[in-house]
């Protein structure tokens, strides 16, 4: 009986041993799997170019929009105002380069 009891025990290790050394197997070949993973997608160059271009020129819009605003100068002949979109200006966000032009409204027109 006690013969029995000693076995059961030495099973019972050697089954936990070869769950653990399992366990370490299946650790080692998924550890071996996402190193190779990363070391193809490093030699491939990590990012696509379309990817990298796209994200340049999100950039590129970004820099260039936020830095513009709209900004008036009444013309030269008084019979209007320019609204332009430059660097200097101090209202609403534009696209460099934009102008708008708003004519004065003669007060008589509207009488008859």
């Amino acid at each position: 009986m006690l013969w029995k009891l000693s076995n059961l025990l030495i099973l019972k290790k050697q089954l936990i041993m070869n769950k653990k050394i399992f366990i370490s197997f299946i650790t080692v070949i998924v550890f071996a799997c996402i190193v190779g993973n990363v070391n193809v997608s490093m030699k491939n160059g990590g990012l696509s170019d379309l990817l990298l271009a796209n994200v340049e020129a999100l950039a590129d819009t970004e820099s260039t929009e936020s830095t513009c605003k709209w900004k008036s100068q009444e013309s030269s002949c008084e019979c209007g105002w320019w609204v332009l979109c430059d660097s200097d200006g101090c209202g609403y966000d534009c696209t460099c380069g934009d102008s708008k032009w708003y004519p004065n409204e003669d007060p008589d027109e509207g009488e008859d």
